[in-house]
């Protein structure tokens, strides 16, 4: 069997080694072990026996790889670290993690380590500040890119069995490398890893479209630019705290580059024209929120006064500490729905006309309501009016 096997495998024709793996199955651990001990010998054998021995692993087969990946054969060690990630279990990776992450700091070994640390990257903070480093060297080329794959997988927060210490610790390790790349690294495969992970690194939409926006202003690479615009345009309104990033790009001179900017300014921010002729008109770009323990306004007395058309009514009853304060709903809790809010809604039906909606919303704005503030959803009132409401009213919240 074993004078069989070896013949096979050095012959390499097509099929030999399933072939191989079958013998060593039928032959059982007694066949197994005797091809294990070509494991550190420098053999034109060794790697094939390592690949037909996985189908049916001997006792020690941790071990085995062990010496395999110190062979002085270098397909022999191509072939032993990516079984050695294989060997998921925690008593597996206990014996093997180690000498991974030492193998990291040889360079005719690196790569290979990283091959195996990344079929288990999530489950264990072993080595992920060498592979941070790694991840944010150039050279070579295709280590930088390894050690890029394997942070996003390790930081990927929508994995079910990421380990939420882990996890930390690796996001920080791929922020770390992501933020330099998409700053200051022209487009290539490199910035791509890292701008396609963004979203399951950093889920929090707010956060990841400033840390993007801080990208887009400093990054001068056109192919880059565009790419960060169009990932921009991706969660809608979620990512409005990237408009004042984004608004010179509106009138770039590369019309591929204003076309995408403004695509996505009306995608995350469809009022971000009545925004900025607001802040020109000399309004504040937000009003402070109310004081702790302000109660607000009756959502239902609200309404009627909205209807009702009175101004003074509507100013009496939004006092200026009042308007921004949630509404109170009829069951008394405040889900964080302001005055200006009821107001928007408003928009479209026949009980109030536009005149009427414009004397409303300009009762409320005298007030001090504040149009960008943004409610339960994300949205803020002049992007909701954008959607439903005439142009009269969108003229009155830009300012005019």
């Amino acid at each position: 069997l074993a004078h069989g096997l070896r013949g096979c495998i050095c012959d390499a024709r097509a099929g030999c080694v399933g072939a191989g793996a079958r013998l060593l199955v039928v032959g059982g651990v007694g066949a197994a072990a005797g091809r294990a001990a070509d494991a550190g010998r420098a053999s034109p054998a060794t790697p094939h026996v390592l690949r037909a021995l996985a189908s049916a692993p001997p006792a020690g087969w941790v071990e085995l790889l062990l010496t395999a990946v110190d062979s002085p054969h270098a397909p022999t060690r191509a072939a032993a670290w990516p079984l050695l990630g294989a060997q998921r279990t925690p008593a597996a990776r206990a014996r093997w993690l180690p000498r991974a992450v030492d193998a990291l700091d040889q360079p005719d070994s690196t790569l290979l380590a990283l091959s195996a640390l990344e079929q288990v990257a999530g489950c264990c903070a072993d080595g992920i500040e060498r592979i941070g480093a790694l991840a944010r060297a150039a050279q070579p080329i295709e280590v930088q890119l390894a050690a890029l794959r394997l942070l996003a997988r390790a930081s990927d927060t929508s994995a079910e069995s990421a380990d939420a210490a882990v996890l930390a610790v690796a996001r920080l390790a791929a922020l770390a490398a992501y933020q330099p790349l998409l700053a200051r690294a022209p487009r290539g495969e490199a910035f791509d890893i890292a701008l396609d992970a963004m979203p399951y690194t950093v889920p929090d939409d707010a956060q990841r479209a400033g840390l993007l926006a801080a990208a887009l202003r400093a990054n001068t690479d056109p192919a880059a630019q565009r790419a960060i615009i169009g990932s921009l345009s991706i969660g809608g309104t979620r990512n409005a705290a990237a408009v004042d990033a984004l608004r010179p790009f509106a009138e770039a001179s590369d019309p591929v580059i204003r076309d995408a900017a403004l695509l996505t300014l009306s995608t995350i921010a469809p009022a971000w024209r009545e925004s900025a002729q607001r802040a020109a008109a000399g309004a504040p770009r937000s009003v402070a929120p109310p004081a702790a323990g302000v109660r607000g306004v009756a959502m239902m007395a609200l309404m009627q006064a909205v209807r009702s058309g009175d101004a003074a009514a509507i100013a009496k009853l939004v006092p200026p500490e009042k308007a921004n304060a949630p509404l109170v709903m009829p069951d008394g809790s405040a889900p964080g729905r302001a005055p200006l809010d009821t107001a928007i809604d408003h928009c479209g039906l026949p009980q109030v006309d536009t005149p009427r909606l414009v004397m409303v919303v300009r009762t409320l704005l005298g007030q001090g309501a504040d149009p960008e503030r943004p409610g339960p959803d994300g949205d803020t009132p002049m992007t909701r009016a954008k959607y439903a409401c005439p142009p009269e009213v969108m003229a009155v919240l830009a300012g005019g």
